[in-house]
């Protein structure tokens, strides 16, 4: 429902976050998680994402004789 430039905040209660243990020392125990999120740009579906850098092949195991 957002417009590209548009801003929202997003909060994860704790249940579906870190929970009573948390991440110490980080995130407390029982903290939400509040992520301030803006839409940058949009893509027609059927568009394939922004090629990322391929990782080198690992080597080929020698053949079996």
């Amino acid at each position: 429902m957002m417009k590209v430039g548009g801003k929202s905040k997003l909060v994860c209660p704790a249940e579906i976050a870190y929970g009573d243990k948390g991440r110490p020392p980080v995130i407390p125990g029982g903290a939400a998680l509040v992520f301030e999120v803006e839409l940058l740009d949009v893509k027609p579906s059927g568009t394939a994402p922004a090629p990322t850098p391929a990782a080198k092949p690992a080597a080929k195991p020698a053949a079996k004789k």
